[in-house]
């Protein structure tokens, strides 16, 4: 249960008419996008993974519960992510080891959150221009 609470599908598994025990239809087919990513990364999780590829695993969730799962994977100690993300949340990003940031195929910059804004390159305007874009988005 703990994995289930840390992975997001706790509020699923609750809602549903016979909790974990709850069939969810051929391949998921009644579970939406975001519900089926949270249960591949508690499937990752329950499996011991030391290592985690997530490649915009929170596209298909909203802003908040995005924060709180990659909140909750970034705090295990024992886990190595690598994160593909389009999602540029402050609060989020300074709790990265490093930041690659690619475009066209490339890579183009790489540092810390902060060693990225001071650098004020191509990071600094991606992470701006997105903070024009969604300025309700967590910082």
């Amino acid at each position: 249960m703990q994995i289930c609470k840390r992975s997001g599908i706790l509020p699923l598994i609750n809602k549903l008419e016979n909790g974990i025990e709850s069939h969810v239809g051929e391949n998921g087919n009644k579970l939406s996008g975001g519900e089926k990513q949270r249960i591949a990364i508690a499937r990752a999780l329950i499996n011991n993974t030391q290592i985690l590829i997530l490649d915009e695993s929170t596209s298909a969730l909203d802003n908040e519960t995005a924060y709180n799962l990659e909140t909750s994977l970034l705090s295990l100690n024992d886990l190595t992510m690598i994160v593909v993300t389009h999602k540029l949340i402050k609060n989020i990003l300074i709790n990265y080891d490093e930041i690659i940031v690619m475009k066209e195929g490339r890579v183009i910059e790489k540092g810390s959150f902060k060693e990225l804004i001071d650098l004020k390159g191509y990071f600094y305007s991606l992470y701006y221009i997105q903070s024009d874009d969604n300025k309700n988005k967590i910082t």
